[in-house]
């Protein structure tokens, strides 16, 4: 049998929520194959994917902890199918995940990647937030150079989770660690320029907030003191503009100064926005942090 989808699970010390993400995979309704990626953990994650005896599930292992990004970049050069989606070890997928995404491909040939919007979850799996994407306009279909252009003008739109992909959108490209915590966000950019991108407005998987996950593309924060869910408006902002930036940087001739005045903007605007609404929730501090991040736009 010949897989439609490769699933691929980087890990680190995550057994007892892998487990639970497992059998959320596992149930897709679809041909699959899955690869554990275990970056040396220290607990018994390697013994209990073993143990569970499916032909469907295999798990790679390192003689070294090489961090999480390389171990990422490693996860996308494993599997078989010509299609793949790179999932966190805490996450989950709902029913239809990969069928939904798999039929969207089939339909669109011009798309490279898919994705979705999601339920965010707490470390118990209650809901937090039923549905969520980032604000702004979206269309089904978008051409790459809209993706890029509306990623600028906004929140980063793609959880790495939610995303599908063909292999051949890909190649040569891996997250790369000069990008920071977002490079994903990078990595997407890159895909764009070559390929549509398509969207399913529909929360098909469920992203997982909890004591070692501090901050999300959402712009929530967990905080320590509590294990309350809070809005955090600056969560993302700097490290976004990070990962813009060797992107803009790659570019040549106009398309670059467009590139980099577009990401300009949509920083200015992203940080005035968390300012205002800083101060209209009564945070002067954070409203001065981001008045200070309008002023670091023009030079960004």
């Amino acid at each position: 049998m010949t897989a439609q989808v490769s699933v691929l699970i980087p890990t680190y010390n995550r057994a007892t929520l892998l487990n639970e993400t497992l059998d959320s995979v596992l149930s897709q309704d679809v041909d699959l194959e899955v690869i554990v990626f275990d970056n040396l953990s220290s607990d018994d994650t390697v013994e209990r994917v073993r143990n569970r005896g499916d032909r469907r599930l295999s798990v790679i292992t390192t003689d070294t902890n090489i961090g999480p990004v390389a171990n990422m970049a490693k996860a996308m050069d494993g599997g078989s199918a010509s299609i793949l989606t790179v999932f966190h070890d805490d996450d989950l997928m709902r029913s239809n995940n990969l069928a939904t995404k798999l039929d969207f491909l089939a339909g669109e040939p011009q798309v490279g990647l898919v994705y979705s919007s999601y339920e965010v979850i707490d470390e118990h799996s209650g809901t937090l937030r039923a549905s969520y994407r980032a604000p702004g306009p979206v269309d089904r279909v978008e051409p790459g150079r809209l993706f890029v252009e509306r990623c600028f003008a906004g929140m980063e739109r793609v959880h790495m989770c939610t995303a599908v992909v063909r292999r051949s959108a890909l190649e040569g490209l891996r997250p790369h660690p000069g990008d920071g915590t977002h490079n994903d966000y990078g990595l997407y950019l890159r895909v764009a320029q070559r390929c549509d991108i398509g969207f399913v407005d529909q929360p098909l998987v469920a992203i997982r907030i909890h004591r070692s996950t501090w901050s999300f593309d959402a712009g929530l924060t967990l905080t320590s003191e509590t294990g309350e869910l809070r809005s955090n408006p600056f969560a993302g902002l700097d490290a976004r503009l990070i990962a813009a930036r060797r992107f803009v940087d790659e570019l040549e001739g106009d398309e670059a100064v467009m590139a980099r005045r577009r990401m300009r903007g949509g920083y200015r605007s992203s940080a005035l926005m968390a300012a205002k609404v800083a101060l209209r929730n009564g945070r002067p501090g954070d409203a001065m942090l981001g008045a200070r991040r309008v002023a670091k736009s023009f030079v960004a």
